[in-house]
């Protein structure tokens, strides 16, 4: 019976550890913005795979509209995105739409909608320092920094 509940929590712990480890992306940068200098810290887990396609949905008729991204599945993750300007600090959480997974030679890119605002991230994380860019849409900037 030892044996068995050994066995039995040493197999719920692996589990555990699959499902709570996703690939996370950690990267920050800076831009200059109104004069000001704003450091930004952005943090994606990425999607197991690609393998969800984007609709729209149409209330009026009640009916969906696939939208056609070349052929191209994604994936939804998360994004984590933290700014600071001076003392000011700001946080805030979204779907992250991925359109390409990072591999050995292809880069990271994705995106999220804020309103009307969509802005993009590509991180070339097989280059070396690991550079991104991130196009802030709001503020039309184009924030550039490394990610670990």
């Amino acid at each position: 019976m030892k044996i068995f509940v050994g066995l039995f929590i040493t197999l719920c712990l692996m589990i555990n550890n699959v499902n709570a480890n996703p690939l996370t992306v950690r990267c920050q940068g800076s831009t200059k913005l109104w004069g000001k200098t704003i450091k930004v810290k952005i943090e994606i887990v990425l999607p197991d795979k690609i393998d969800k396609t984007l609709v729209t949905y149409l209330p009026e008729n009640k009916s969906i509209d696939q939208l056609q991204l070349y052929g191209t599945k994604v994936g939804i993750g998360t994004i984590q995105i933290n700014e600071q300007m001076g003392a000011t600090k700001s946080s805030h959480r979204h779907k992250f739409i991925v359109t390409r997974l990072p591999s050995d030679d292809n880069s990271l890119i994705g995106f999220y909608v804020t309103g009307p605002y969509v802005n993009s991230i590509r991180a070339n994380l097989w280059e070396k320092g690991k550079p991104f860019i991130y196009f802030d849409s709001y503020n039309n900037e184009v924030i550039k920094g490394h990610c670990e």
